[in-house]
């Protein structure tokens, strides 16, 4: 038996169509077959057993009824790819074969068959347990253990010449078939591989398709890869300022323009801009650029030029009636033009936030035009003796009276200051007096009488001088522009709620798990609008009885050790203290949370430092610095999720912001349903 390494060799590359038949029908298989169940286990078996028994019609015979060949291979890779049933089905088809040949060997065939399973079985539980090994040192190991194994089961047959097994025959049986394991399982691991990729891609694009559809913002998908192609050649071209290129060759920008290809729009987009299918807004498109919409379309060449990230821009657009509207337009910018095919423009009509924006510019020119001549406060300022004369309405204003008397000195008057605000007076009165400026005109908060804060608009210019120029006294009046302030104040922060929660939608389509998806939602909210503490939370029994308890999910934010004393605060929740006897006493009030997951309404509180109850999570909301909170429950099918969000300012959830974080969690549960 000299020839036979030679021999096993020339079977083994024989079976290289096998080996090539064999990956081509595992992949239509892991193609066409469901993971779970099995249909697939048992087409494995049989695909598998099928191939050992081949791999034994050209088996290299060392004596009637002893043969060596690559059996071993297959069910062993069998077992690790198709798992229990796989490896059942095929052993039991190799074996049966075997036993069907017959022959002294015929025991040992078989016990060989079904240690190869065993190994094949023992290897896919491993191998779930320890990182992916793309050189396959993994399956080297399992191509020794199950050859070896062979081996030691050969001293076993009821031959005399047994030395020669083991020291002729051995290392090349193990050798050769080691070899072939390694070969055969690196394709196979390719094809799940691949497969794997094939199956992720094929899931985010169904997830993205389910949102782009069902999102209530307007998107369009657009293929800018010729657009950018254009950029690069210009680039290539030695063009080394883009921006003013476009601007002094605007029909360079014009063609650039008619490269941009819009593949699909959502029906929000639709909606948005008046039209009456997908059809109609995709061919004519263009109808809807305003000439305001040509800069934004070169601040967008721009970003790609520059290697941005993302393009957020303000422009005007037409609606199919002709009507003009004030859009927010966002969209990711490719950094090549191969990952520019599909670009989600996401765009939100503005129109209403900036109409809001000039009714209160309007307003303020109004009142700062018509306050200067009623009834407001004045005062005037001795500089020399620091001397404040002020006018009964100046100490109206702001609650001043006999038993709160207004200050007497302009440094009482500074003390009253918002400690925000003194440095930017102080800086305004020095230019006053420097003569930089012709007027003091500053907008600030003064401290009422009673406590709290009220922004008011002081104004006032030199009115006496020394011979020599040097300023002796300084009028002016005051006027209360709080409300206006906080008006301005809130639609600042209502367009900053709108941009952040347009990241957040953008985190939730790059988010490729669950787990992800409410990780990125709490680190945006808190990245985005500075709350102090987001949560995400699962709805569950409690322990204690029928009051719900919250499983916390995700969370962020600089007060997030708050929810590590949740479970405890939730059992105190609801619960009747104990008292001496013939003494009773209401049970604690439950927590935000809690009444959010038990009426499945929403829950806010303006400020919970001023709240009466007597509540055990009042004090830890203290020690965290947590004045504000809105919970909102999020149902879905077989749970119920509740998103918490915690500011360090009173009243920070108005109407406006809170109907804004009610629209977002619905995407937010869009996205958790599809996934």
């Amino acid at each position: 038996m000299s020839d036979f390494l030679p021999r096993l060799t020339q079977d083994l590359i024989g079976n290289g169509t096998l080996i090539l038949a064999l990956c081509f029908v595992y992949r239509l298989l892991v193609q066409r077959l469901p993971a779970a169940g099995p249909m697939r286990g048992s087409a494995m078996g049989l695909l598998f057993g099928s191939a050992a028994i081949l791999s034994m019609l050209n088996a290299v015979t060392y004596q009637p009824g002893v043969i060596f060949d690559g059996r071993t291979v297959m069910v062993s890779l069998g077992a690790l790819h198709g798992g229990p049933l796989a490896a059942g089905i095929a052993g039991l088809l190799a074996a049966a074969y075997r036993l069907s040949l017959g022959g002294p060997g015929t025991l040992i065939g078989i016990l060989v068959i079904a240690s190869a399973c065993l190994a094949g079985l023992a290897a896919r539980v491993f191998f779930k347990r320890t990182e992916e090994d793309r050189h396959g040192w993994r399956l080297l190991a399992l191509g020794l253990a199950v050859h070896g194994i062979a081996v030691a089961l050969f001293l076993l047959l009821p031959l005399q010449d047994r030395p020669r097994i083991l020291f002729d025959l051995a290392p090349a049986y193990l050798g050769v078939l080691t070899l072939g394991t390694w070969i055969l399982g690196l394709l196979l691991a390719d094809i799940d591989r691949y497969q794997h990729f094939e199956q992720l891609l094929r899931q985010s694009r169904d997830r993205f398709r389910f949102l782009f559809q069902s999102t209530a913002t307007a998107m369009l998908d657009e293929d800018l890869s010729e657009v950018y192609r254009g950029v690069e050649q210009l680039r290539a071209e030695g063009v080394s300022d883009l921006r003013s290129h476009l601007r002094d060759n605007p029909e360079t920008l014009s063609a650039l323009i008619q490269r941009v290809q819009v593949r699909a729009v959502n029906p929000a987009a639709i909606a948005l801009f008046g039209e009456h299918s997908e059809r109609d807004l995709m061919q004519g498109i263009d109808r809807h650029f305003d000439p305001d919409s040509a800069q934004t379309f070169l601040e967008g060449l721009c970003a790609y030029w520059e290697g941005r990230d993302w393009l957020r821009q303000e422009t005007r657009m037409a609606r199919r009636d002709g009507s003009l509207f004030q859009a927010l337009l966002a969209m990711p910018i490719a950094s090549r033009p191969e990952d520019a095919r599909h670009i989600p423009v996401n765009i939100i009509d503005v129109t209403p936030l900036r109409q809001r924006e000039q009714e209160l510019r309007e307003q303020q020119s109004y009142l700062e035009g018509v306050l200067w001549g009623t009834d407001a406060g004045t005062w005037e300022w001795h500089i020399p003796s620091n001397g404040l004369r002020l006018n009964p309405r100046w100490g109206s204003l702001l609650g001043y009276d006999c038993d709160h008397p207004p200050p007497a000195t302009f440094e009482e008057r500074r003390q009253l200051l918002h400690p925000d605000d003194r440095a930017r007076s102080d800086r305004l009165l020095a230019r006053l007096l420097a003569g930089e400026n012709s007027a003091y005109d500053c907008e600030l908060r003064y401290e009422r009488a009673g406590g709290g804060w009220q922004w008011m608009l002081e104004r006032g210019k030199v009115t006496s001088r020394e011979a020599s120029g040097r300023p002796v006294r300084i009028s002016g009046t005051l006027m209360d522009i709080d409300t206006r302030r906080r008006a301005v104040d809130r639609a600042t922060r209502l367009a900053a709620v709108r941009e952040a929660l347009l990241y957040c939608h953008g985190e939730l389509l790059r988010a490729g798990s669950r787990q992800a998806i409410l990780e990125r939602t709490v680190q945006a909210l808190v990245r985005t609008r500075g709350y102090r503490l987001a949560w995400l939370g699962r709805v569950r029994v409690s322990a204690h009885g029928a009051l719900p308890d919250i499983e916390v999910l995700a969370r962020a934010g600089e007060a997030i050790d708050f929810t590590d004393t949740l479970g405890e605060l939730f059992a105190l929740s609801g619960r009747q203290p104990a008292m001496a006897q013939g003494q009773s006493q209401p049970p604690a009030p439950l927590s935000p949370s809690q009444l959010a997951a038990l009426s499945g309404d929403i829950q806010v509180v303006d400020d919970l430092v001023d709240d009466t109850r007597d509540t055990p999570w009042k004090a830890r909301a203290a020690e965290c610095e947590l004045r504000s909170a809105m919970i909102i429950p999020m149902p879905l099918e077989t749970e119920t999720l509740v998103l918490s969000l915690y500011s360090n300012l009173p009243g920070v959830f108005v109407d406006e912001e809170r109907r804004l974080l009610e629209d977002f969690s619905r995407s937010l549960l869009i996205a958790l349903q599809n996934l």
